[in-house]
């Protein structure tokens, strides 16, 4: 029988495997086998540990918002949701082709933050013009410019005050007969009311007003009331399909 000359073969392999490879290797009958300790020839590998474990969190918090976005319009609005329960897979041969996988990543978490940060500044300013429409509710139906310019001997002021005191503010105004008002339109909990009064009662007039919680109108832009409102609720409606 003619002797081959042998060759050296180091094969590493994981440890979880051994028996396999043991035995494959013995089925060839063409190898002598060494075992040698599963660290003699092993180093350690080197990671920068902190900034993956930083990058690794970027990820998880994106996908952590995004799902929890994905739920809660889900349940709003109604619609059957099938995202999966534990994150995703992709096959290995996806994974090892994916060279650009780092890069994508980054950008889709960016792009996560930018839309989160918009959608947080949307819900802030929904939440603004939803308080400022229930304020221009009353005046809805007010078809005149709300911002009121004085004259030479009249003044003119016009906003609300508190319902129950109504009858009240009645007989207070009506002391002063250089003064006089207009109920507008009622609400709930508020009157509206225009005042004018001549200049030399101004003051008297004002602090009338005052005692009995009046609030100037806010909306002074010389538009009417009725076109405030609109203008609020168009915003309103705008705000919440930038949402959806």
């Amino acid at each position: 029988m003619a002797v081959v000359e042998m060759g050296k073969l180091n094969l590493v392999a994981m440890s979880y495997e051994k028996d396999k490879v043991l035995n494959a290797l013995q089925r060839t009958g063409a190898t002598e086998i060494k075992l040698h300790s599963q660290t003699e020839y092993a180093a350690p590998m080197t990671a920068d540990c902190e900034s993956l474990k930083e990058y690794l969190s970027g990820l998880e918090d994106a996908l952590s918002k995004i799902t929890d976005s994905v739920k809660q319009y889900a349940a709003q609005y109604k619609i059957k949701s099938d995202l999966p329960k534990d994150g995703c897979e992709i096959s290995y041969s996806e994974f090892i082709g994916a060279k650009d996988f780092k890069a994508e990543a980054d950008e889709t978490v960016k792009e996560v933050n930018r839309l989160l940060e918009e959608q947080k500044k949307c819900s802030a300013e929904l939440t603004k013009v939803k308080r400022t429409l229930a304020e221009a509710e009353i005046y809805a139906s007010v078809e005149q410019p709300l911002k009121l310019e004085n004259t030479s001997h009249a003044r003119f002021k016009i906003g609300t005050i508190p319902a129950p005191m109504k009858v009240n503010f009645m007989q207070a105004i009506g002391e002063l007969p250089l003064a006089s008002y207009s109920f507008v339109s009622s609400s709930k909990d508020s009157e509206l009311i225009m005042v004018a009064a001549h200049k030399s009662e101004a003051e008297k007039t004002d602090a009338v007003l005052q005692s009995f919680g009046f609030v100037k109108c806010p909306f002074d832009d010389g538009r009417t009331g009725e076109e405030v409102y609109n203008s609020l609720k168009e915003r309103e409606e705008g705000l919440a399909t930038e949402l959806r």
